[in-house]
This record gives C-alpha cells, sequence and structure tokens, in this order.
C-alpha cells in the first residue's frame, strides 16, 4: 500500500512479497494454501494479490537438510507442489552456508556451491519471474559465478576457477563429491530438453537401496517389504555430465527456434522416422566426441559410459557409431532409435561394449511396434552385448521410466 501510495502504480511497477516462511509452512495438510499465502490468494476483496493486480510472491528457500549431499538433493525437489500452483512468483535461494554445515560444505569446494545453485536453478522452472541467489563471502565466489575469476588458485576454501553455471549453454555436472572420480556418464536430453531439467530427477543417476524404517515411520503402501524403504545413494566416483543443445532453427516448425541436437526435416507425427539434417548433426557429434575425449582422458574410455533420451538417444547412439576411440564402458538408450544415416560397425561385437536398449510399447511418439524395434537391426545383426528391454503400457516422456531403466543400467554396470 505504501508503494502504491507513493506514486508507483500496479501499472507501472511490480511489488514484490516476500514469503519468508519454508513451503511446508505455506501448505496446509491437504495441500492448500495456509496462513500469509492463503490471505494473499484470498478470493475476496480484501485479498492482497486480487486488490493489487501486480504483486510478485518471493518465496524464499530454507534449508533443512543435515548433510551436504542432503542439502543437493534438497534443492532438486524444492518447487515441487509449491512454485507450480503459485500465482506470479520468484525463487530466492542462497548458496552459502552457516552453522554446523558450513565446514563440511565448504571443504566440498566449489564445484559443490556451484552445483547447488544449479539444482535450485532447475527446481525453479515454473516461477514466471524467475530467481535470484544470495552467494556468501566465500573469497572469489562471486567473480567465479560471473566469469571474472583470474584463475590464480588459492586455499581450499577459495574459488578459484570460472563456473559454467547459470549461462543456459552450459553443461550441468553432477559431481563425486567427497570421492574420487573414477567414472562419468554423459547422458543427453531430449528434443525441447535442456540438460539442467535432469537435476529435478537427479535420482535418475542414483542407486536404489532399501533401508529398514525407523519406528514411528508411517507404513508405505508401495513397499513390498512393510519394514523397508526405498532410499536413493549417489554412485561413489560416478560424474554425471548433462549437456545442453543449443537453440536452433527447425525446418519442420516453420523455423521456430527450439533446443534441439539436430534439425528436421519433417514432422510425420511419431508414425515412422523423421528426416535429419546432416550438418547439424554432425556438428552435435563432434561436440560429444570432443566431451568424450575428455572424459577419456580423465579415466580411461572403459571408464565412460554414454546415453540419451529420444532425440539424445539418437544422438548417443550416432556419437557410439561414430567413435574412433578406445571402446567405452557402455550404452544406455532410452525412448529412441537408431537413424537410418547411422552406420552400426560391422566389428562392434569385437568392441565388447555393453548396449542397453529400453523402450515403452504403449510410446506414440516414437512407435516400437511399427518402426522404432526395426531400426535397431543393424545392432542385432552386429552382435555383442546388447539387451533389450521394454514395458508395457509406459508411453513416451514417461518420467518415471526413465529413472527406473537408467537406474537399472547403472546397477549393471556398477554391480555391488
Amino acid at each position: 500500500a505504501a508503494v502504491r501510495k507513493g506514486g508507483l502504480a500496479a501499472g507501472r511497477c511490480a511489488v514484490v512479497a516476500s514469503l519468508a516462511s519454508s513451503g511446508a509452512e505455506l501448505l496446509d495438510e491437504e495441500g492448500n494454501f495456509a496462513g500469509l499465502l492463503h490471505e494473499a490468494l484470498s478470493q475476496d476483496d480484501e485479498g492482497l494479490l486480487l486488490r493489487d493486480g501486480h504483486l510478485v510472491l518471493e518465496v524464499r528457500r530454507q534449508a533443512e537438510a543435515d548433510s551436504p549431499q542432503g542439502l543437493l538433493d534438497e534443492a532438486s525437489h524444492a518447487g515441487e507442489d509449491l512454485d507450480s500452483e503459485l500465482p506470479p512468483c520468484c525463487i530466492h535461494f542462497g548458496v552459502g552456508r552457516t552453522g554446523p554445515l558450513a565446514a563440511p560444505c565448504r571443504r566440498l569446494g566449489d564445484r559443490w556451491l556451484e552445483e547447488l545453485a544449479a539444482r535450485h536453478d532447475a527446481a525453479a522452472g515454473h516461477a514466471t519471474h524467475g530467481w535470484f541467489v544470495s552467494l556468501d563471502d566465500t573469497p572469489g565466489m562471486l567473480q567465479a559465478c560471473l566469469g571474472l575469476s583470474d584463475g590464480s588458485g588459492g586455499g581450499a576454501n577459495t574459488t578459484s576457477c570460472c563456473w559454467t553455471w547459470p549461462d543456459p549453454e552450459a553443461h550441468r555436472i553432477m559431481w563425486p563429491h567427497g570421492t574420487q572420480h573414477s567414472d562419468t556418464l554423459i547422458y543427453l536430453h531430449g528434443f525441447t530438453c535442456d540438460g539442467g531439467s535432469y537435476l529435478c530427477c537427479a535420482e535418475y543417476f542414483y542407486r536404489e537401496d532399501k533401508e529398514r524404517k525407523e519406528d514411528g515411520d508411517e507404513d508405505d503402501e508401495d513397499d513390498e517389504d512393510e519394514g523397508e524403504a526405498v532410499c536413493y545413494n549417489s554412485y561413489p566416483g560416478l560424474k554425471v555430465v548433462l549437456p545442453t543443445a543449443p537453440l536452433r532453427p527447425i525446418f519442420a516448425y516453420d523455423g521456430d527456434r527450439i533446443r534441439s541436437w539436430y534439425d528436421y526435416l519433417t514432422d510425420r507425427e511419431g508414425e515412422e522416422e523423421d528426416d535429419s539434417d546432416k550438418a547439424t548433426l554432425d556438428e552435435s557429434t563432434r561436440r560429444i566426441h570432443a566431451l568424450l575425449e575428455q572424459e577419456v582422458a580423465k579415466v580411461g574410455a572403459s571408464r565412460v559410459f554414454l546415453g540419451g533420451a529420444s532425440q539424445g538417444c539418437c544422438v548417443a547412439l550416432h556419437v557410439a557409431a561414430t567413435w574412433k576411440g578406445a571402446p567405452l564402458g557402455g550404452i544406455v538408450a532410452t525412448q529412441g532409435h537408431l537413424l537410418s544415416c547411422t552406420k552400426w560397425p560391422a566389428d562392434w561385437a569385437n568392441r565388447g561394449t555393453p548396449v542397453r536398449v529400453y523402450h515403452g510399447l504403449a510410446d506414440e511418439t516414437i512407435q516400437w511396434d511399427s518402426w522404432a524395434s526395426a531400426a535397431y537391426e543393424p545392432l542385432r545383426k552386429a552382435g555383442g552385448n546388447l539387451k533389450f528391454h521394454t514395458d508395457e503400457g509406459v508411453d513416451h516422456g514417461d518420467d518415471e521410466a526413465e529413472g527406473r531403466w537408467v537406474r537399472d543400467f547403472l546397477s549393471e554396470m556398477f554391480p555391488g
């Protein structure tokens, strides 16, 4: 009210109203808005939001986890059940830590800080007015975030290199914090998506474990064993690289700029393979080959894994087929197909690289029975360590199924 009386009318300027409470305090037991948020969204004339007409709600995220890894996973899911239901809102999150977790988090260095910020960013996708971040006083953090670091290095608590976040074109990385980097998975997203979107579902790349429920835990009807609960833990040593395709004009969609690994020349609505543009496919192939070379130089080819979903699956298979280096550790192909322009190596069996293909039988975008299965015939003829896994009733873009498939692949590659 004071802002409006001062001359900044609703038509000229938005007012940001801070919601300092956590998401749990803003929702009641039934998932309805409560407290200040309920008052702001009230449907009568006294509702602050309706009365003003140009109010942006600032959601301040408050950390509650009790470990560095817990903070990362908490950030990945920070927007669930709240952000997507809000009217105009922005997200405010902090990267610095205070209290008991300050020292262990800082010991993990700038990689941990950058990943925390990237996960918060990814979980703010529903916010109509974006996000802003508060950086702590770790020496060099602001310069690194803005790309101004001189790279001179420093002590354990300093930030000595430029961050790739928040550049939307840069790939996102899930680091093996606290353990030695020993393996790398490069996973490519589908058409219209981006690498950062996987940070909201980091469990795709975790190990699924069972732990005994503590006394007082509510029974989960989905648990086969009432005394156990499912939990997800990161693989020690595994680095997950999530590249992002560029925005490019798509010929089949009248030149609309869409994130895509290559240009589509046709849109046959899933009834058969679309024609792909060779130049843009080759461009992405060179980029992923270069990324493979970087990771192979760090951990060795047999410890580098490649995969992707949908269009990303197609590119991953094409990259694998054209890779001239030592055999990779494994390929995971989800809800995609082998491009007709991809010449699968006849000597693939001699390379010994496992290929695991996962697909939903209810997929209407890339239809398995009518053409996608046949597209894999060159792999079947080449032989080698190849397995197919199909699921009844699973359509394209099923998040639960994709996560289950990737975890299945990783559990096989990293037994025990």
